[in-house]
């Protein structure tokens, strides 16, 4: 395998989207938010773009995007929290916000709503994305809710649920936005002869 046919590969592409998503979120979101909002900063965010990359590969690689999607996420919180010790508690969320898109695809899978991109005879409308990304937000923010239990108080909770559940669900449309402008730009557009 050459370096190209490496780049090439789902997994390292989604390994590398969240390590930048996460990377633009650490070095330019979060400090702009820390300077107007202190509450929680750094546990959850009032926009959150990991979380569109979390849907995304899910989407369109099933389960399997955790192959890229959890060694990206542990990476980082190693890099982000080298204090931490693999055997905490905290190391449990990039499992829970790794999980929380599979999770809620297969809870749609369940109830007969198959909306992997492989099982899809049509496009999928960015609203059902949508939808899903905010069903993964809820398993996300609760089960992150509790994984962080143990740093917050009990009335600090609920603002740490509506962080996370506004956070992924606007980083996700915001990530949606942007995937369509690219593109938009890249793909070639049908000329007015050929229609």
């Amino acid at each position: 395998m050459n370096v190209i046919d490496f780049f090439k590969n789902p997994y390292v592409i989604t390994f590398l989207a969240y390590t930048l998503a996460y990377s633009l979120h650490f070095h330019v979101v979060s400090p702009f938010e820390h300077l107007y909002d202190n509450v929680l900063t750094g546990l959850a965010s009032w926009l959150f773009f990991p979380h569109a990359v979390r849907v995304l590969s899910v989407w369109m690689l099933g389960p399997k995007a955790l192959i890229g999607l959890l060694p990206a996420h542990y990476l980082i919180g190693y890099i982000m929290y080298p204090e931490r010790s693999l055997f905490d508690l905290d190391m449990l969320a990039p499992l829970v916000a790794s999980m929380s898109a599979v999770m809620a695809f297969e809870v749609f899978k369940l109830a007969n709503l198959n909306l992997y991109l492989d099982d899809l005879q049509k496009a999928l409308h960015w609203r059902t994305l949508l939808l899903v990304g905010a069903v993964a937000s809820v398993f996300n923010a609760v089960g992150l809710t509790f994984v962080y239990q143990d740093h917050i108080d009990q009335a600090s909770m609920y603002t740490l649920m509506t962080k996370y559940l506004v956070g992924d669900t606007l980083g996700l449309f915001l990530g949606l936005v942007l995937v369509v402008l690219v593109l938009r730009w890249v793909l070639p557009r049908p000329s007015a002869t050929s229609l």
